[in-house]
């Protein structure tokens, strides 16, 4: 076991994506998103544009990162590229709870949140369009298998236990 050699010193939630690691760090207020490759670190998304609440969702080949952000009082999911352009808010109707997965095709999102109808388990696609609830009631940090065929998710917590709950891409319970 090696440590590697980062430019910060601390690292919370770290993620690896392609041939990179992900993680939160800060260089003052509020975490920001940094990516280290190639034996360097580069800030990404900087904590003084807006904390990240939750540890950020990176895609499989490490090309888009998806991460929460507190607007108006809601935390809205956004995307940007692993370079640190693009950023973009993805599915606004959503308040997000917890943590995002992408779907092994890079097409999809999945996170918990609520939305007019309450509290549910959503799949959001990239690339623009409406939120599609998979579960109704209380979900989060989901993780999306690497077959692509099931989604994994936090239900409701009793106390300090939560139950692992499961459903297919369709909504399909497990």
């Amino acid at each position: 076991v090696k440590p590697f050699a980062l430019p910060t010193v601390r690292a919370l939630a770290p993620r690896f994506g392609g041939d990179s690691l992900f993680y939160l760090s800060s260089r003052g207020t509020g975490d920001g998103l940094w990516r280290y490759q190639d034996g360097k670190g580069h800030e990404i998304w900087r904590g003084t544009d807006g904390r990240l609440l939750e540890p950020p969702a990176i895609s499989l080949d490490g090309q888009r990162v998806a991460f929460v952000l507190r607007n108006n009082g809601k935390l809205r999911l956004h995307q940007l590229t692993a370079d640190g352009a693009g950023l973009q808010a993805v599915a606004d109707t959503l308040d997000v709870q917890g943590t995002a997965c992408w779907s092994p095709d890079a097409k999809w999102i999945v996170t918990g949140g609520s939305d007019a109808q309450g509290a549910g388990l959503f799949k959001i696609p990239v690339d623009g369009g409406a939120p599609v609830r998979l579960v109704t009631g209380p979900a989060q940090d989901p993780v999306w298998s690497p077959d692509g065929n099931l989604i994994a998710y936090a239900g409701a917590s009793v106390g300090p236990y939560a139950p692992l709950l499961a459903t297919r891409p369709d909504g399909t319970p497990v």
